[in-house]
């Protein structure tokens, strides 16, 4: 009776570690190829990004210049650029990309902010400052094309058995990229 437990105890591990193995064998070039489409895509907006957070920057001073720079826009504003400058020069396409979507998403509240509070709505640098953030919108096509492939990773790295490899192998979630735009 005990070695007909072993027997099938070995069986059964047997057949789920082939099973594993088959998974991940067939699972992980499709990954991989959806992992090398999003780092594609990503590469053309690195450069006009970086212009983009320059001039994110700028309003960013002209922010604490108006005496807004205690308020929590201004300060999570600041530490983002940061981490976008400490981001910008590895190889964290995936950190990248959530630097970035967390900057368009201050970039939005500050833009907000300049427009309800009446003291920083009259402030003409601050305006200047973010119409010069707005200029350097990177092309729409280059934001597109970035997002389709977001999306198409995240659909094979969530399929059902996919997702199991995805989160033994690191494939982690990437997000999409919606610009703060006027």
């Amino acid at each position: 009776m005990v070695r007909r437990i072993r027997r099938i105890s070995f069986t059964v591990l047997l057949a789920l570690t082939t099973a594993t193995v088959v998974l991940v064998v067939a699972v992980r070039p499709a990954l991989q190829d959806a992992t090398d489409t999003v780092q594609e895509r990503w590469e053309p907006l690195r450069r006009p990004l970086g212009a983009r957070y320059a001039a994110l920057g700028r309003v960013a001073e002209t922010l604490g210049a108006a005496g807004a720079g205690d308020r929590s826009v201004a300060r999570e504003l600041r530490d983002g650029l940061a981490l976008w400058n400490l981001l910008r020069v590895t190889t964290d396409a995936a950190g990248q990309a959530a630097a970035a979507a967390d900057l368009e998403g201050l970039a939005a509240r500050v833009r907000a902010t300049t427009q309800e509070v009446d003291r920083l709505a009259a402030q003409p640098e601050i305006a200047e400052a973010m119409r010069g953030f707005d200029a350097t919108a990177p092309e729409e096509e280059l934001v597109r094309a970035y997002n389709r492939s977001v999306l198409e990773y995240e659909r094979r790295r969530r399929a059902p058995l996919r997702s199991i490899v995805a989160d033994l192998d690191g494939y982690g979630p990437r997000r999409s990229l919606q610009l703060s735009l006027p």
